[in-house]
Order: C-alpha cells, then sequence, then structure tokens
C-alpha cells in the first residue's frame, strides 16, 4: 500500500511540474477605444509628462525603492487609500503603471471597486472583462489579451471590472492564486488599484497576491493615526513596510 501511494505521489507532482503555463491569445476582434471620461487628461498627462518633472520624480523615486526591496522578474503592487475621496488614488495608480510602462516593462492596471471608486466609474467598459478571463483560467483556456491603455503607452495594458465581494469569492476559493499567477507569466508589473480601505473587503485576501502596498493620501484630507492603522494592518500581512505617498 505504502509503494503504490509512493507512486501516486510521485505521478501528482510530475503533473503539477508540467502543467503549462498560461497563454495569452489576441482578440478576434478590435477592441473598442476605452471610454476614459475624466481620467483621459491624467493618462495623456503620464504619457508625455517629461522625466524630470517634480510629478514624474517622486514616483520614478517610489519605484526604485520597491525594485530593490524585491528581486523577482514579475512584481505586483496593490495601490489603496482611506475612505475619504480626492486622495489621488487613480493617480497613483496609473501615474506608477505608465511609469514602468514608459521603461519598457510589460505593465498591467489591474481595477477592482468597480463604480465604488474613481478609476473603476471609467475602466468598466474594459475588453475583456476580468471575468472572461477567470472563466478561461477555470476552463483551463488560452487568454484574452487585455487591451492597451492608451496608444501612446504600448507596454500598458489595463484589465476592470472586478467588484470587492467578487475578489473576496476569489480569494475564498483559491482562484485568485491562479488569476495571479496567469499574470505574473505575461507582465513583469502588475498594478492593482484597490478601493478605499473600509467595510466590505480587507487588504488580508491580498496577502498571497501582493508584494507591497502603496497608500496614496492627499495632505489636510487624511490624519496621522489613520496611516498608522493602515501600516499596522499591512505590517500584520507581513508586508510592511508600505510606500506612502502624499498628494497636496
Amino acid at each position: 500500500m505504502d509503494d503504490t501511494r509512493a507512486i501516486v505521489t510521485r505521478a501528482t507532482d510530475a503533473l503539477t511540474v508540467s502543467r503549462p503555463r498560461w497563454l495569452f491569445r489576441q482578440l478576434d476582434i478590435a477592441a473598442p477605444p476605452i471610454a476614459l471620461g475624466r481620467l483621459r487628461p491624467l493618462v495623456r498627462e503620464v504619457a508625455t509628462e517629461t522625466e524630470d518633472s517634480s510629478h514624474f520624480t517622486r514616483y520614478a523615486r517610489m519605484a526604485q525603492q520597491i525594485k530593490g526591496d524585491h528581486q523577482n522578474p514579475s512584481l505586483s503592487i496593490g495601490v489603496t487609500t482611506d475612505a475619504r475621496r480626492g486622495n489621488g488614488h487613480s493617480r497613483t495608480a496609473i501615474a506608477l503603471a505608465g511609469l514602468w510602462a514608459r521603461w519598457e516593462y510589460s505593465t498591467l492596471l489591474v481595477e477592482v471597486g468597480g463604480r465604488s471608486c474613481e478609476t473603476g466609474r471609467h475602466l468598466r467598459r474594459t475588453v475583456p472583462k476580468i471575468a472572461d478571463v477567470l472563466t478561461a483560467i477555470e476552463c483551463g483556456q488560452h487568454l484574452p489579451m487585455p487591451q492597451q491603455l492608451t496608444p501612446n503607452l504600448p507596454n500598458l495594458d489595463v484589465l476592470a471590472d472586478l467588484g470587492r465581494f467578487s475578489l473576496a469569492r476569489l480569494a475564498d476559493s483559491g482562484l485568485l492564486r491562479e488569476f495571479d499567477a496567469a499574470l505574473r507569466d505575461r507582465y513583469q508589473r502588475i498594478i492593482w488599484s484597490l478601493p478605499a480601505i473600509g467595510p466590505g473587503w480587507s487588504l488580508a485576501m491580498l496577502a498571497e497576491t501582493l508584494d507591497r502596498f502603496v497608500l496614496s493620501v492627499r495632505r489636510g484630507r487624511t490624519d496621522r493615526r489613520t496611516v498608522e492603522k493602515l501600516a499596522s494592518e499591512v505590517a500584520d500581512l507581513n508586508l510592511h513596510p508600505i510606500q506612502l505617498i502624499w498628494h497636496r
């Protein structure tokens, strides 16, 4: 009996090792332009801003620090904020993703939260939707290639339309880990634009997916106690220290 169990175990291990990497396929039809709405000026600014500007330099410094802490070929970064509006959350997520794309890293912006955050209100019409990619993973099919955010940043793709509660179900089912593995096979930089911290979801569900959290806040809107509380939560997940960026 022990010999039989050992043979079965070795066979299972061999199947696991030989499992093919996920492959992305191009969409059969051209995806329509993304309706960016009020995000359009921000995306244009990220694509065209000079690299010696003060705004660009702030994100460059953050990107270099994150890279220095991790030597993995693929990095997954979550950008979040507190519950108050106007904290520059969309600017931080798009600017950081655009920066890495300009540095010629294959980059993906993943929007979570849908209508509950500014980024999601404008990016929910992307093709394909995250749900389509997840269905392909469950069925063992090739993944549909995400859409470019803008032609001016050819290395930057975007996936959107994943709600907070759908994210929780993915984490509970284990499919979130497969989703993350599939994205890391394709992209060197993955930026998760996350909803504001608050009731309805927890940072813990992303602990096995992200390498680092970035907290985007605005001076005069977020107090020190809020930052310390979020930093403590992240430390409990072994993702400390957080990267903190203040907007005026």
